[in-house]
């Protein structure tokens, strides 16, 4: 089983959300069950992955975050980007990070194949073992 995991649904972020869920069933026949659940904010990413971490064999994290003009960007990056690392590495679970950070929305706009690269990459990962 897969599970998705979506921040926000401004259609940029369900087009990376549908880019990935096409990668999981275009590259995968075994997938049994993909579920989409959405969170109140990115902060909050690692503690609702904690609490679901067991009932999946996969994760994908999909959302963006902005820079805004307070130090609270970087604070806010690294807090999720260290608690998904800690969480996979803890449960030995794969989890794609297809979170993105950019300065701008333009520049997030541009990046919207991220959800598809954390999908194949949580793929590859669940084929070696």
């Amino acid at each position: 089983p897969f599970f998705f995991y979506t921040l926000m649904s401004p259609t940029p972020m369900l087009r990376s959300l549908v880019g990935s869920e096409m990668c999981i069933r275009d590259r995968s026949k075994g997938v049994t069950s993909i579920k989409i659940l959405k969170v109140p904010g990115s902060f909050e990413i690692p503690q609702v992955l904690s609490r679901v971490i067991n009932k999946y064999d996969g994760f994908i994290v999909i959302g963006c975050i902005i820079k805004g003009k307070t130090k609270n960007f970087d604070l806010i990056c690294s807090a999720i980007t260290n608690g998904i690392m800690d969480l996979s590495l803890k449960n030995k679970k794969p989890i794609g990070n297809g979170l993105i950070t950019s300065f701008n929305e333009k520049q997030a706009l541009q990046r919207l194949n991220n959800g598809k690269e954390a999908a194949q990459a949580v793929l590859d990962v669940l084929k070696i073992f």
